[in-house]
């Protein structure tokens, strides 16, 4: 791993969607020798996205791409908001909520769990 610093107002969390869309080698990583979740296969992080004030922190594989990352961080509006996916998750459990238990599907009851789980880590 290596770090790097970079100085912009920032939104850190639309920040780390952006690099994971714009380079795949930022993308959490399945991991097959961790048991899986709900049927779907682990993955772990390869990357983290930390700061504080306009100091952005990213820890990245050694192999990634500088200037790639340099590009994303340049592009970056950090006055943009992201679309409130707790206020979605938070919808859609409500909607799964109205259907009894007994009647869920395996899919409705997977997917009540993710967004559980989401909701409760962040």
């Amino acid at each position: 791993m290596k770090a790097l610093k970079f100085n912009k107002p920032n939104n850190l969390s639309l920040l780390h969607d952006e690099l994971m869309s714009a380079i795949p080698e930022l993308r959490p990583r399945l991991t097959p020798n961790l048991p899986s979740i709900n049927g779907q296969p682990a993955t772990a992080p390869v990357m983290t996205v930390e700061g504080l004030d306009d100091d952005i922190w990213l820890g990245v594989p050694d192999d990634v791409d500088e200037a790639e990352i340099a590009t994303v961080i340049a592009a970056h509006d950090g006055a943009a908001t992201q679309v409130d996916q707790s206020a979605d998750r938070k919808t859609r459990i409500a909607e799964l909520l109205q259907t009894s238990r007994s009647n869920w599907t395996t899919a409705q009851l997977r997917e009540i769990l993710e967004l559980t789980a989401r909701e409760v880590m962040g």
